[in-house]
């Protein structure tokens, strides 16, 4: 390669560039109007964040039909056996959101992503919804409480999309709220580095084809994760919200525990009174 091509290569690179932040921008103004109309749509109604963890069961999502879900990514999986749909789709990773965008457009009438994700193609989709990205949730919370009570501000990472997930119940007025299918542990990443793509090597999701042996993926930080979490609990104990972790067995630990069915059973009984 020439000097000139190099030099053009870097001129249409800065171009996209600036071209995708402008789409970025774009993107997030028009859906602020959107976010803002969500903020306390569900005061005081419980509510549920589904996670894709091997512990999720089809028939505790036919259980949470009528119910206020936030889930992401391929809970689609899961449709052809289960009449269940979630009440929110989120996406929040870069390197499976391209692998899922044509699927997911086909399956949900509206799904949730970072700005990051805008892509220049996507200008004019309304069924794709930005948030904007804000700094993750790196430090202590003590340090600086990195967890969003406005979504229509933005919202913060936290190396799973169950910590925007959170958030995002949060700012519907979900409390109490339960988090399911959150097992908290993938196997064969015991050596995984933070933003350092792996293979997959086995199943650690609910449906055997939610990867393929040998697909490149982002990997779980455990530790990050609990970190992002640690800023979840300590903000619902701040305002009085109750997150509970309903999933059945796992190694999340961070929120106080609920047996699934105990609670699925209570629900039953009330929406049968009502």
């Amino acid at each position: 390669m020439n000097l000139k091509q190099i030099t053009l290569k870097k001129i249409v690179s800065g171009l996209y560039s600036r071209l995708h932040k402008l789409a970025c921008s774009f993107m997030v103004s028009r859906d602020q109007a959107y976010w803002s109309s969500l903020k306390g749509r569900y005061q005081g109604q419980r509510g549920w964040v589904i996670g894709n963890g091997p512990s999720l069961k089809v028939g505790d999502l036919d259980r949470l039909q009528g119910e206020v879900c936030v889930a992401s990514n391929k809970i689609y999986l899961a449709f052809d056996q289960t009449k269940w749909r979630p009440s929110f789709i989120t996406v929040v990773d870069e390197i499976l959101w391209p692998k899922i965008k044509d699927e997911c457009l086909r399956r949900y009438s509206r799904i949730h992503l970072p700005h990051m994700l805008c892509g220049v193609g996507a200008l004019f989709n309304r069924r794709l919804t930005y948030w904007r990205s804000l700094p993750p949730a790196k430090t202590e919370p003590k340090t600086e409480l990195r967890f969003s009570p406005d979504v229509a501000i933005g919202m913060h990472g936290g190396f799973s999309v169950t910590f925007e997930n959170i958030q995002l119940a949060n700012y519907l007025g979900l409390n109490p709220i339960y988090i399911i299918g959150c097992d908290h542990y993938y196997g064969g990443e015991s050596d995984v580095v933070s933003g350092r793509v792996v293979e997959a090597k086995v199943a650690n999701h609910f449906h055997p084809d939610y990867r393929k042996a040998g697909e490149l993926v982002n990997p779980a930080p455990i530790e990050g994760m609990n970190r992002a979490y640690e800023h979840a609990r300590v903000y619902a104990d701040l305002n009085r919200v109750k997150i509970y972790n309903a999933t059945r067995g796992g190694h999340l630990e961070i929120f106080e525990r609920r047996d699934l069915d105990e609670v699925l059973t209570q629900v039953e009984n009330l929406n049968h009174t009502d």
